[in-house]
């Protein structure tokens, strides 16, 4: 009974703490734009108001891969304009493990928070400094309007929950078995 209830509370612990923040982070938006950049990294238009504070940037990408033999590495510079003004900027990379065997990959990442002050046309770019050591395509460039910020304490609270509950788990009677 101490074991279900351990596991139980563990299950908790996950869902409410690092799901929630996850939850938060790419899903407590509405969608306004999903638009694709192309091979080209092409600038994209999209129009924002002071209303649809804070506005997240969520970049989803594929790569194929056979076997991916090292890890690889590509870094991106994201930045949203207005009227030549820089309103956010952020900095971020994308990797691929070593050992993938996937056929095809996808995943995305929040990549940008911006708060609006001015109704208007807004320009968000997305470049590559560097040469992409990963071949990324079919990316596309979501903005989300009204995302929550994850709270830190949900996150960090959920998981020291998490650990309690797995210790629990771990000393409850029939959790170990000794040969005799």
């Amino acid at each position: 009974m101490a074991k279900r209830i351990g596991l139980t509370v563990l299950l908790l612990a996950l869902l409410g703490g690092p799901g929630y923040f996850v939850y938060l982070k790419y899903w407590s938006g509405q969608r306004v734009v999903l638009a694709p950049v192309g091979a080209d990294l092409r600038p994209i238009a999209v129009v924002l108001a002071p209303e649809m504070d804070p506005v997240r940037v969520i970049m989803h990408w594929r790569y194929d891969t056979l076997v991916i033999q090292q890890s690889f590495q590509n870094r991106y510079t994201a930045a949203l304009v207005r009227n030549g003004q820089l309103i956010a900027r952020s900095e971020f990379s994308v990797s691929a493990p070593s050992g993938d065997k996937t056929p095809a990959t996808s995943s995305s990442a929040a990549i940008l928070d911006a708060r609006i002050n001015e109704a208007g046309e807004y320009v968000f770019t997305l470049a590559e400094p560097s040469k992409p050591a990963l071949d990324l395509h079919d990316i596309e460039i979501e903005f989300q309007r009204n995302a929550v910020d994850p709270p830190l304490a949900a996150l960090w609270g959920g998981i020291g929950l998490a650990v309690i509950a797995a210790l629990f788990v771990a000393r409850a009677p029939g959790a170990s078995s000794r040969a005799n």
